[in-house]
């Protein structure tokens, strides 16, 4: 994970660039990709993206940008092999939508052929997600937002697939939750979100689980005061510490480092 948060910033700028619908899409000059994809070192966890598509998480730009961060989880499993898992949610853990589960699996016998396919296999599986996280927005209600509900979901998830590489959860939220604890009020300070975060309920999540909440405070049509934000990240490490998390985060960066 240390080298997550230094290569990503050279694969966006260097593989992609952004199609007229959002979605980051692959070709730029192949050594500046092969570049970027070399600074991904293996093995990684197998990885559970959850993106909030809630009412204040439909902006075109915000969804471009988480768009954006799927790609570097999906770059990074296509490399090393690992299993990437991505889904959409709203009002709870119920109201949600598979939008990718599988290997990303681009042809050659050695790193460096596979590493030449991985665009164009990247580019698919984000053509995938795209199509069916826009039907996700129209589908799924905009009214509520449960990331917590996001932890049970990758819970599930891992249960499902088994194996025992370690599990990394990934919920990119503004983090604006309205189901219980209620964090929708302008009251909110950072003592009062800690206490909420220790007594949320969470899922049990397997030994050496990584959680990053990232993109906290970014909603469609702005950012929340550094304040409030500062409570919301309060909130989401007591509830990672609950969960009994190796590694946590709380973030207003989309892709951000998983921090020790």
């Amino acid at each position: 994970m240390k080298t997550f948060k230094l290569w990503l910033g050279a694969v966006l700028a260097a593989l992609f660039g952004l199609s007229a619908v959002g979605c980051a899409k692959g070709g730029a000059d192949i050594g500046a990709q092969l570049k970027a994809m070399d600074e991904i070192h293996c093995p990684v966890p197998a990885t559970h993206v959850d993106l909030d598509v809630s009412g204040s998480g439909r902006g075109e730009q915000l969804l471009r940008d988480r768009l954006n961060s799927v790609r570097g989880f999906l770059t990074e499993g296509a490399v090393c092999g690992s299993r990437v898992s991505v889904s959409a949610f709203s009002k709870s853990s119920a109201a949600s939508k598979v939008l990718f589960d599988g290997d990303l699996e681009p042809r050659g016998a050695t790193r460096r052929a596979r590493e030449r396919h991985t665009p164009k296999v990247v580019d698919a599986a984000l053509d995938r997600i795209e199509r069916d996280l826009r039907t996700a927005v129209r589908t799924l209600p905009a009214h509520g937002s449960d990331p917590i509900g996001a932890l049970q979901t990758a819970a599930d998830w891992k249960v499902q697939i088994g194996g025992k590489e370690p599990l990394r959860v990934v919920v990119l939220t503004d983090g604006i939750q309205t189901s219980m604890p209620n964090l929708d009020r302008g009251d909110l300070t950072t003592d009062a979100a800690a206490a909420l975060g220790d007594t949320a309920v969470v899922p049990r999540l397997p030994a050496g689980t990584e959680i990053t909440f990232g993109g906290l405070g970014k909603t469609a049509n702005s950012s929340a005061p550094p304040a409030y934000i500062q409570s919301l990240k309060s909130f989401y490490l007591h509830v990672c510490q609950k969960a009994d998390a190796a590694r946590c985060a709380a973030v207003t960066t989309m892709a951000p480092e998983v921090a020790q």
